[in-house]
């Protein structure tokens, strides 16, 4: 192999272009002589697939699924598998149904929105908000309408200006 050439893969060799004076005086944008090679490098002018789209495409096409849902598997546990990744499926199925399955109920997400909302309206009151404006945030940011009765209740244990 001479000095030029570069093995990325065993299946093709590419050639790295000899060193040469009008590239040698630096990298990127000090190139003040030479042109940029068409179809190599810089940025892609768009992006059309997110990453989250292709992750979901590559957990899709995982040919283990195949395997879960060949055995029989609910449709349910299929759609979690898809969505988390067989790795992260197995390892959750190793710790709910090892060798003590466990039953358990997962309680609405609603549940856990609820408990943040809460936790914000509690931070906003300590950090001196007013009831009136603790309201209005939580409509304007959250798309929820609170009672201030609500609001008291949280905040009873804050002096917060009225």
């Amino acid at each position: 192999m001479s000095d030029n050439e570069k093995r990325s893969t065993d299946k093709e060799i590419h050639l790295v272009p000899p060193l040469t004076s009008s590239n040698a005086a630096g990298v990127g944008a000090r190139h003040s002589d030479s042109l940029p090679l068409d179809g190599v490098g810089g940025y892609l002018d768009i992006c059309s697939i997110s990453r989250s789209s292709l992750l979901a495409e590559l957990r899709k096409n995982d040919s283990r699924l195949q395997d879960l849902k060949d055995m029989g598997l609910s449709h349910h546990l299929l759609k979690i598998a898809e969505a988390i990744g067989y790795e992260a499926f197995i390892t959750l199925w190793l710790m709910v149904g090892g060798e003590e399955p466990i039953r358990m109920r997962m309680p609405p997400i609603s549940k856990y929105r609820r408990f943040q909302r809460n936790r914000l309206i509690k931070k906003l009151a300590a950090e001196g908000m007013r009831r009136s404006q603790i309201k209005k945030y939580i409509k304007k940011n959250l798309c929820e309408d609170v009672t201030r009765r609500h609001i008291d209740r949280l905040c009873s244990k804050f002096k917060v200006n009225q």
